[in-house]
């Protein structure tokens, strides 16, 4: 019986070790103009955004970065707040970072997905930033 046990045990050590996802970052996806979608905060409450003043402005190189916040504009164009906030993307113990640096401060964010559809970030206080590509306003005149 403790032979059963053992083998059962390895075997579902084996099995759990074979069929483990390593989900791979694509950094290059953080590249452009992304909207808030959702937040589900840590106490699992979700907000969801239906219209955003203020979208971000991702443009990464390699594994450095920055971010900014810009306001969209009719026709394709935005204002920038001529705020940047600079990253590195780094990986520690199987994870992936944004880890960012201003004048005053420095802190990560958790990249839990960064696809070309969908960008997931989670915070320190452990709340989930769901973010969507952004689509520009673009009105037809000729109509």
């Amino acid at each position: 019986m403790k032979h059963h046990i053992i083998i059962l045990f390895f075997s579902g050590f084996l099995f759990s070790n074979c069929t483990k996802e390593n989900k791979t970052i694509d950094t290059n996806s953080f590249n452009g103009y992304w909207e808030i979608d959702h937040v589900i905060t840590s106490s699992g409450t979700e907000k969801t955004y239906g219209f955003n003043e203020f979208i971000d402005f991702f443009k990464t190189q390699d594994s450095l970065g920055f971010r900014s916040k810009v306001k969209p504009q009719f026709g394709g164009k935005y204002i920038s707040n001529n705020q940047k906030i600079t990253y590195r993307i780094r990986t520690k113990n199987d994870s992936t970072f944004l880890t960012y640096t201003n004048s005053n401060d420095t802190w990560n964010d958790l990249i839990i997905e960064a696809t070309s559809k969908q960008i997931c970030l989670k915070n320190k206080q452990g709340n989930l930033y769901y973010y969507k590509p952004y689509t520009p306003i673009i009105i037809d005149e000729k109509k």
